[in-house]
């Protein structure tokens, strides 16, 4: 069984501290079915980096055949790009529910890491201020990061 250390710590968020303990990990058992949650959303996103990055290589491809006067295969080409845009933009309402999933399921994870006195104040300010909670959980790190290199 991993053992699971608890940290005081007071992280600053827009101006506000809060005075936190909270968990270095979750329980494997929380740690599962967090990233159970988190699988096919990141997928979601690596499509989407995927295509992206295939439409920037072929608008390379599209003005290096136009500055060549390739005007059969700069045609070709832009019938891609025109398929690829669609398809992404059928996808956007995916991938902006996955990341509204993503954000929710660290919310999630953070309520379980996080807990002292200030825990229902730092998420009420979140939510009111719409911090999302990747900025949160990566100012929790730097702090422990800081807090570890103390000891």
């Amino acid at each position: 069984m991993k053992n699971i250390f608890y940290h005081d710590i007071t992280i600053s968020l827009y101006g506000k501290e809060f005075k936190l303990v909270v968990k270095d990990s979750l329980l494997p058992k929380e740690q599962n079915k967090i990233d159970a949650k988190l699988k096919d959303k990141f997928e979601t996103i690596k499509e989407s980096k995927r295509l992206y990055q295939k439409l920037s290589r072929l608008n390379e491809r599209f003005e290096l055949e136009k500055a060549l006067n390739e005007n059969k295969n700069a045609l070709d080409t832009h019938l891609k790009i025109t398929e690829l845009e669609k398809e992404m933009e059928l996808m956007l309402p995916k991938l902006k529910q996955a990341n509204e999933e993503i954000e929710a399921t660290l919310k999630e994870k953070l309520m379980l890491l996080i807990d002292g006195d200030d825990k229902d104040i730092l998420f009420d300010f979140a939510d009111l201020e719409e911090i999302p909670y990747k900025e949160i959980a990566d100012e929790i790190a730097i702090v422990l990061k800081e807090e570890k290199e103390k000891k």
